[in-house]
């Protein structure tokens, strides 16, 4: 069966829990944004009889044209998936098209928008084990006045407070920084970087 492209989808597998580790492996060929056919493999394991779980597919967006979702994150629990898209999703809450952080929750069926920015971009977010604390990188001033010069940074969404906090703070000129994972208690915040954030540690500007 082919995927539809630039969407966010839910591979899910269930079986009674007897002893046993068991071992699936899914997967997914696609075209990139090039034409050039690229592959991608998960392995999973689980607990369940020999013949395996119950395993099932489904398709969490459904977005219209050249619009799409991208670099998804699942919360433990797997009912809050949050993602970055350039869609509307039911929500006219995004006339512009820009990139913005979403999340959905499968619980209720319901999608809501994080960011709402115009131009600039909000992408890679990683949610917390919770699905409640959500880090991304964004060249929008979500703090406002922390980040006037538009540099890329890495952001905190609380959704219990719904608040933001800007946890870097560079010069657009001096580098970047992106690829934020969150811990699954949501108290620390891994991203990569060519800067300096340790005074003296990457003087060199090497991606660290």
């Amino acid at each position: 069966d082919s995927f539809d492209p630039n969407e966010v989808w839910v591979f899910e597998a269930n079986s009674p829990a007897v002893l046993g580790l068991q071992q699936s492996t899914v997967t997914v060929t696609a075209s990139d944004l090039n034409g050039n056919q690229v592959e991608a493999q998960d392995l999973s394991n689980y607990t369940g009889f020999a013949f395996g779980p119950s395993l099932s597919l489904s398709q969490v967006t459904d977005s219209a044209g050249t619009q799409g979702a991208l670099a998804s994150s699942l919360s433990a629990s797997g009912s809050r998936i949050v993602f970055s898209s350039d869609g509307q999703h039911g929500l006219n809450t995004n006339p512009d098209g820009n990139l913005e952080i979403f999340t959905y929750d499968s619980t209720t069926d319901t999608f809501d928008q994080i960011t709402e920015t115009v131009d600039g971009s909000n992408g890679s977010p990683s949610v917390d084990a919770a699905g409640q604390r959500i880090v991304f990188v964004s060249d929008r001033d979500l703090v406002p006045g922390m980040n006037s010069d538009g540099s890329l940074e890495v952001f905190l969404f609380d959704g219990l407070s719904d608040t933001f906090t800007q946890i870097t703070n560079t010069d657009s000129s001096a580098g970047g920084n992106g690829g934020p994972k969150i811990s699954g208690d949501g108290t620390h915040v891994a991203f990569f970087s060519d800067l300096d954030h340790v005074e003296g540690r990457n003087a060199d500007g090497g991606v660290e």
